[in-house]
């Protein structure tokens, strides 16, 4: 049965894991050897020892890049945010992580809910192809969308008050909150 998993989920013999490695929940360090570490390679390193059979991390610069390689036969499971979208060509697994992405905005603006902020004139900033750019995408009809290629582009267009809102993940937008107050 291992054999026919392997098979599966390995055709190679080699667990080839795809790692977002703007993540930086997902991805954090490196171990002892200098291989990152993190979630995302920690389950791969674990599911290849559980298989006994060898791995390698392949490494994307977001997560769509990570979401494209599916079709270029360029690695077998990864850790990339379950969406509509890419489920046409991903097959997910149950969740096994909640990622909380939020809002940031000022507190003049004084937003309540997503019906406040999905309105003509609001541009939010968002890391392009994140899971939350693909939800917001979806989800907001109004509201523009500022695409940017990194995370921290979309937090320094947020901080020179270029878009009303900031779009992230929950502990980075915490930092960025407290570098705001310092700045006051």
């Amino acid at each position: 049965m291992i054999d026919d998993i392997i098979k599966k989920i390995a055709p190679t013999g080699v667990l080839r894991i795809g790692v977002n490695m703007n993540n930086f929940l997902l991805v954090n360090s490196k171990d002892k050897s200098g291989v990152i570490d993190g979630v995302s390679p920690g389950i791969g390193k674990k599911l290849a020892k559980e298989l006994n059979i060898s791995f390698e991390l392949v490494q994307f610069a977001n997560p769509g890049l990570l979401a494209d390689a599916v079709n270029n036969n360029e690695w077998d499971i990864g850790n990339i945010a379950s969406e509509k979208e890419r489920g046409k060509t991903i097959d997910f697994s149950n969740p096994y992580v909640n990622i909380d992405a939020n809002f940031l905005f000022r507190e003049e603006d004084n937003f309540k809910n997503n019906n406040d902020i999905d309105q003509s004139g609001i541009q939010i900033a968002v890391f392009e192809r994140s899971a939350y750019d693909l939800w917001l995408t979806e989800n907001l009809k109004k509201a523009e969308l500022i695409r940017v290629n990194s995370i921290e582009e979309s937090h320094k267009l947020f901080r020179e008050n270029k878009v009303n809102i900031l779009a992230g993940l929950k502990p980075k937008l915490i930092e960025e909150m407290k570098k705001i107050i310092i700045i006051k």
